[in-house]
């Protein structure tokens, strides 16, 4: 049985039956992990709205758990291998980087009014500090770094 296609197109019979090459096995030892999500939208609607109701209601500083509670949903939902995954953030920590880094933009935004000169110093120290950081990458995480780069050969 041929389809309608034109005689200088024609294609090979249309037939139901296997391929005739044979899908290769899965070698020994392999085996297929799954990962898969169980949440629901419902239920992370419900901690969605939740998390914005009580950062609304502390002005922010609610955001810390939010942050964790989102995350921790998300990875409890997750499983590898039927083995759900971790988040182990505490709120308080997030919490305090989030007040050190509000606290150096204040002394920054008030440093600058006060003194407008100390936008050089102030601009050019992160430029500074960051050549630093990157020049000593190899030495720092050296894991990230490829074998042939910190070696210095190619």
């Amino acid at each position: 049985m041929y389809d309608d296609t034109p005689p200088d197109t024609l294609r090979a019979p249309i037939s139901d039956a296997a391929p005739a090459t044979p899908v290769p096995a899965k070698p020994a030892g392999h085996r297929t992990i799954p990962l898969e999500f169980t949440g629901n939208a419902r239920e992370y609607f419900g901690i969605w709205i939740v998390n914005v109701f009580l950062t609304l209601l502390t002005l922010g500083i609610y955001t810390a758990w939010a942050k964790v509670r989102t995350k921790r949903y998300f990875y409890n939902n997750t499983l590898f291998d039927r083995t759900p995954f971790d988040y182990l953030a505490n709120p308080i920590a997030i919490l305090k980087g989030w007040l050190i880094a509000m606290a150096v933009m204040v002394c920054y935004t008030v440093l600058t009014h006060f003194y407008p000169r100390a936008q050089l110093f102030c601009c050019a120290t992160p430029r500074i500090a960051m050549c630093v950081l990157i020049s000593a990458e190899p030495i720092v995480m050296p894991s990230v770094c490829s074998s042939a780069w910190v070696s210095g050969s190619e």
